[in-house]
């Protein structure tokens, strides 16, 4: 969501063991090239009142998404003061373990009827600007409607920023 240019380019990450693969997913660049990400691992939490539950994208500390991720920039000597890490810790919870990944997400479960409507409620300008910002990118709304993209965008993003708040208030109270 707050990549400056959006563009939809990829390349593939493949790891093998031996002739094994072990390991398969995207590489994206982002901030004009000068750095790039694996793909985030895309996490559903099963609400009652949501049909489908709600997502959003983490990345897990001792896992391969976000290892990789610094393995590469570090290796192409990107620096993590630099603009695009702002992108990727704006659009994106982090986590050191699944176990504190399944106590946020539970909080979240547990609270959610209680906070919907102050923490994730829609904001009409944002989601209109999200639609003018993917149809200046060039989709067309092949992968389905543009402002349907855009709620969604702004729901994983506002489950993202209420999840931050939850860490942020839990390291608050542990000092």
């Amino acid at each position: 969501m707050s990549e400056f240019n959006i563009r939809v380019e990829w390349f593939i990450i493949k790891l093998f063991y031996g002739n094994n693969e072990i390991y398969y997913n995207y590489d994206i660049p982002i901030d004009d090239s000068s750095a790039e990400i694996i793909i985030p691992d895309h996490h559903f939490i099963n609400v009652n009142s949501v049909f489908n539950g709600i997502s959003y994208h983490c990345y897990i500390k001792d896992e391969l998404p976000y290892i990789l991720t610094n393995f590469i920039n570090d290796v192409r000597n990107v620096s993590y003061a630099g603009y695009w890490w702002n992108h990727v810790t704006a659009d994106n919870v982090f986590y050191e373990t699944k176990k504190e990944k399944a106590y946020y997400e539970k909080l979240v479960f547990d609270n959610y009827e209680k906070v919907k409507s102050s923490e994730f409620a829609s904001d009409p300008e944002t989601v209109q600007y999200l639609t003018n910002k993917i149809k200046l990118s060039g989709t067309r709304g092949e992968g389905g409607d543009i402002t349907l993209i855009a709620k969604e965008m702004e729901k994983e993003h506002l489950l993202v920023k209420y999840i931050k708040k939850l860490q942020s208030k839990n390291s608050t109270q542990s000092k």
